[in-house]
């Protein structure tokens, strides 16, 4: 075995486990043979990405390798934008199951289409997932062909590899089976008001002060109480992090009166260096209303386990949540005789903020402004024109 060969895909008969050996120590994987090799290459390309040397010639390079070191790499360079670079890793996840053996060398514009139909179709996902939409596979294309042309820079493969790869034309709009995804449009105050009793005490803080500042989700869910300046009567608040702090761009995201309401009572109830909105607070807030308390000598329950809860939500962890209380909602809704509300996402929070700021002050300028945008053509994509402003125009002068 060639000294840089990655640690096998082991089987444990006894524990009936899949399972790994990095650097002495045993990862243990599942016990369904798909989930345990995806979770294989998840694993390596955490814990292996950039400590394996590659070989000297490059038809020796297999593509788990070529992604191993470039991952080493990423991880710096991502570092002030994980939400992207988690997106990447799991989109590599099942490319890597069906290539990373083959040799890079091997891996050709044919072999990338193949792999882009998969996507198109559905069959790459399995447990009968819904295809990816359009912009998802070329996005998802682009990183691969990006990962083969930093492998050329490193001088890991020839430059004529990634070359090739980067001759595909990407799937164009009506021209490919795949198909166009949604346009994400605001959401009612009305749906999101129905859900907000279903939500946890934390998750609902941050859904409402989306609503009254149109910040990312992911921009919120690090805020802590030593980052809000309250000095002045409009509240400013820097993220640790955002989107465009890699351009250098500064982000301020400004917090009026009834943003101010919601962070005062979360900052009542703030622990120590946890964030203003945190998953802990999920905990407290059920034993307030739990009718019966553990006595103060009554002996440990024997069932708890070493499981800890992050500090921090992540921005996936608020997505889960608004869905199922939407469901829940949905349910009660019908046991009383109302009408269903649809399912909606925190990112249209943020479209309901830009249309209700370009509607009532009738200038994407100030859409821009609030949402942090460097150029008004961003914060178009969010403003929806205002349906009641264009039929007065329609009814005057159509």
């Amino acid at each position: 075995m060639p000294k840089s060969a990655p640690p096998a895909l082991c089987f444990h008969r006894a524990k009936n486990l899949f399972y790994v050996r990095i650097c002495g120590r045993a990862y243990y994987l599942g016990a369904d043979p798909a989930q345990a090799r995806r979770a294989y290459f998840e694993l390596l390309a955490e814990t292996h990405g950039g400590t394996t040397p590659p070989p000297t010639r490059a038809s020796d390079v297999t593509v788990l390798e070529v992604f191993s070191h470039f991952v080493g790499w990423a991880e710096g360079y991502y570092a002030t934008n994980p939400a992207t670079w988690q997106a990447m890793k799991t989109g590599f996840a099942p490319f890597l199951e069906m290539y990373g053996e083959m040799p890079a060398a091997s891996f050709g514009p044919k072999a990338l289409k193949a792999y882009r139909a998969g996507l198109v179709d559905g069959t790459l996902r399995g447990d009968g997932a819904r295809a990816l939409a359009r912009k998802t596979v070329n996005q998802r294309i682009r990183e691969i062909v990006r990962v083969f042309k930093f492998a050329a820079s490193e001088e890991m493969l020839p430059p004529s590899v990634a070359q090739a790869l980067a001759m595909v034309e990407p799937l164009r709009m009506g021209r490919s089976a795949a198909r166009e995804p949604r346009p994400v449009k605001p959401v009612a105050w009305g749906d999101v008001e129905a859900t907000l009793p279903f939500l946890p005490r934390p998750v609902r803080g941050l859904v409402l002060l989306a609503w009254h500042t149109g910040a990312r989700i992911g921009e919120l869910t690090p805020m802590r109480p030593r980052d809000i300046d309250r000095s002045s009567a409009v509240w400013e608040y820097r993220p640790p992090s955002h989107k465009n702090a890699w351009r250098g761009q500064d982000r301020v995201i400004l917090i009026g009166p009834q943003g101010q309401e919601v962070l005062r009572a979360a900052l009542m109830r703030a622990r120590g260096g946890d964030p203003v909105f945190s998953p802990r607070d999920v905990y407290a807030e059920r034993s307030e209303r739990a009718t019966v308390h553990r006595r103060p000598d009554q002996k440990p329950n024997p069932r708890k386990t070493e499981r800890t809860i992050n500090a921090e939500y992540a921005p996936n962890d608020i997505t889960r949540a608004i869905a199922r209380a939407v469901e829940q909602a949905n349910a009660e809704r019908e046991r009383s005789g109302l009408p269903t509300i649809p399912r909606w996402t925190i990112h249209q929070v943020r479209h309901s903020f830009a249309t209700r700021c370009r509607a009532a002050f009738g200038s994407i300028e100030l859409a821009r402004a609030a949402l942090g945008h460097a150029h008004t053509d961003a914060t178009a994509i969010y403003a929806e024109a205002d349906k009641a402003l264009a039929a007065t125009v329609a009814a005057k002068i159509g």
